[in-house]
Protein backbone atom coordinates (compact mmCIF):
# COMPACT_ATOMS: atom_id res chain seq x y z
CA UNK A 1 0.00 0.00 0.00
CA UNK A 2 1.34 3.72 -1.01
CA UNK A 3 0.73 6.37 1.30
CA UNK A 4 1.46 9.87 1.29
CA UNK A 5 1.23 12.30 4.63
CA UNK A 6 1.02 15.84 5.17
CA UNK A 7 -1.79 17.94 4.07
CA UNK A 8 -0.54 19.34 0.52
CA UNK A 9 -2.76 18.02 -1.86
CA UNK A 10 -7.17 18.83 -1.75
CA UNK A 11 -7.56 16.31 -3.80
CA UNK A 12 -5.94 12.98 -4.86
CA UNK A 13 -7.55 10.48 -7.66
CA UNK A 14 -5.71 7.37 -8.42
CA UNK A 15 -6.53 4.95 -11.47
CA UNK A 16 -5.28 1.15 -11.75
CA UNK A 17 -5.07 -1.51 -13.96
CA UNK A 18 -2.98 -4.52 -14.29
CA UNK A 19 -1.39 -5.94 -17.37
CA UNK A 20 0.77 -8.68 -18.22
CA UNK A 21 1.83 -8.81 -14.53
CA UNK A 22 2.68 -4.91 -14.46
CA UNK A 23 0.44 -2.08 -12.76
CA UNK A 24 -0.16 0.90 -14.48
CA UNK A 25 -1.16 3.87 -12.13
CA UNK A 26 -2.59 7.58 -13.65
CA UNK A 27 -2.93 10.30 -10.93
CA UNK A 28 -4.51 13.42 -10.67
CA UNK A 29 -3.68 15.48 -7.96
CA UNK A 30 -4.43 19.28 -7.08
CA UNK A 31 -1.55 21.67 -5.16
CA UNK A 32 -2.19 25.31 -3.78
CA UNK A 33 1.14 26.19 -5.46
CA UNK A 34 4.19 25.15 -7.22
CA UNK A 35 6.03 24.14 -4.19
CA UNK A 36 3.08 22.29 -2.88
CA UNK A 37 2.97 20.37 -6.48
CA UNK A 38 6.48 19.55 -6.44
CA UNK A 39 6.74 18.12 -2.91
CA UNK A 40 3.81 16.39 -3.56
CA UNK A 41 5.30 15.00 -6.75
CA UNK A 42 8.64 14.06 -5.34
CA UNK A 43 6.45 12.00 -2.65
CA UNK A 44 4.44 10.17 -4.99
CA UNK A 45 7.41 8.94 -7.25
CA UNK A 46 9.13 8.33 -3.68
CA UNK A 47 6.38 6.28 -2.85
CA UNK A 48 6.00 4.25 -5.69
CA UNK A 49 9.84 3.37 -6.60
CA UNK A 50 9.56 2.25 -2.64
CA UNK A 51 6.78 0.14 -3.61
CA UNK A 52 8.70 -1.17 -6.63
CA UNK A 53 11.36 -2.36 -4.42
CA UNK A 54 9.25 -4.14 -1.86
CA UNK A 55 6.83 -6.09 -4.42
CA UNK A 56 9.39 -6.41 -7.22
CA UNK A 57 6.34 -5.17 -9.63
CA UNK A 58 7.38 -2.80 -12.45
CA UNK A 59 4.75 0.11 -11.80
CA UNK A 60 4.12 2.49 -14.71
CA UNK A 61 2.78 5.84 -13.67
CA UNK A 62 1.44 9.20 -14.91
CA UNK A 63 1.07 12.02 -12.73
CA UNK A 64 -0.88 15.50 -13.59
CA UNK A 65 -1.01 18.29 -10.81
CA UNK A 66 -3.14 21.35 -11.50
CA UNK A 67 -3.23 24.57 -9.21
CA UNK A 68 -6.28 25.40 -7.75
CA UNK A 69 -5.22 28.95 -6.90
Amino acid sequence: MIEIHEGIAERLKVRSREQNGDLKLKIKTEAENQVNAHRLLRKISAAINKEERHTGMRICYEISCQFYR
